[in-house]
């Protein structure tokens, strides 16, 4: 705790604080033919009297208007209480800018006025903030804001309206349209092929270089040039349908996907990596099965089956039968003969034959 005095002409003005709080407040009268131990004595029974250890004092502050009783202060308390008083005046550190031109001649009770002014100006400030804070926070909830980021589709109440838990609770529809769910449903028969490749719809796959993903086609009969990721799959089948439901979540940055329209949705469920594929039109069919014409080394026609996969975009997957490297017949293979010379030509040297004719 600290112990201030304030030495005027009348009174001794006393006080005891603890942090900003004041404990306790004495008036003792000035007396310049008291001695250090009749104060000291005196401020012993106020502190015993309201049962206060003077252990308890671990500093004195003191300003004075009567020098002639300065000594006899300071000496008290270095007697009685063995700590040695600050004493405020001019060249304290008292955080006032004294810009009297001879600072040493402003009392030490003004200066000590001045600095419990400031600090009372800084605590009404600071209770002010406060005060301001808690109004914002109470206009903060006249302010209805939805938990989402988007557009209101649909309003329930006007302005003036009683809103509340006693009034209307729902005051609009938001829609999400930066990205959009897309539902949709397969088949029991589109569940066992994407097990069959090892895809569980609904879930990512770290260990895959690629995830499930769906293309939307507009009603233009435009492709949408973001595609979607499906992030949920119903575990059941609806036994009505004979099918289950999917959701995909597209991006809809420029808002050309409006929800509650109808597309045509493309289910992206497997991707043959490092898979030979050949044009469409270079396989052929009998009762053998499919067949390409191979170029062998020596420019001649092989005449090979092969066991085939999807087709994508007019290209057949050859699942076996074809290496990477090997040249296959695409135009004119129906007048071939196994064995027969052929001279492959590329696709460039054709269009050049072309324009030459």
């Amino acid at each position: 705790m600290i112990l201030t005095l304030d030495i005027g002409n009348t009174n001794i003005k006393t006080a005891l604080f603890e942090g900003m709080e004041m404990r306790q407040y004495w008036r003792i009268s000035t007396d310049r033919q008291r001695s250090s131990d009749e104060l000291g004595l005196l401020l012993m029974n106020l502190l015993q009297y309201n049962r206060i250890d003077r252990g308890q004092i671990d500093g004195i502050m003191m300003s004075s208007v009567v020098p002639q009783i300065n000594f006899t202060v300071e000496h008290m308390c270095r007697n009685y209480f063995g700590i040695e008083p600050m004493k405020i005046e001019p060249g304290v550190r008292t955080g006032i800018n004294i810009k009297y031109e001879n600072p040493r001649e402003l009392g030490s009770d003004r200066i000590a006025n001045a600095v419990a002014a400031y600090e009372s100006a800084k605590a009404n400030v600071a209770m002010s903030k406060a005060d301001l804070a808690q109004a914002e926070l109470e206009l903060s909830y006249t302010t209805v804001r939805s938990p989402i980021d988007g557009y209101i589709s649909e309003r329930y109440a006007d302005i003036g309206t009683l809103v509340g838990p006693g009034g209307k609770s729902q005051l609009a529809t938001i829609v999400e349209s930066d990205e959009v769910l897309v539902d949709f449903s397969l088949t029991a028969l589109d569940y066992l092929r994407s097990q069959q490749r090892n895809v569980t719809l609904g879930e990512k796959d770290a260990n895959r270089s690629w995830q499930p993903s769906v293309t939307i086609t507009l009603a233009d009969n435009s492709i949408y040039p973001l595609t979607g990721i499906v992030d949920f799959a119903d575990p059941q089948v609806n036994p009505q349908t004979g099918t289950f439901g999917v959701r995909a979540e597209l991006p809809n940055p420029d808002r050309k996907l409006l929800p509650g329209q109808f597309t045509k949705v493309k289910l992206l469920l497997d991707v043959r990596e490092n898979a030979i594929v050949v044009p469409s039109k270079a396989v052929a069919i009998e009762k053998g099965g499919a067949y390409i014409y191979v170029v062998r080394r020596d420019s001649t026609a092989e005449k090979r089956f092969i066991e085939t996969g999807p087709e994508v975009n007019n290209h057949t997957v050859v699942e076996r039968g074809l290496g990477p490297d090997e040249l296959v017949v695409v135009e004119g293979y129906h007048k071939l003969t196994p064995g027969a010379l052929v001279k492959p030509v590329s696709p460039e040297m054709i269009k050049e034959e072309e324009v030459a004719l």
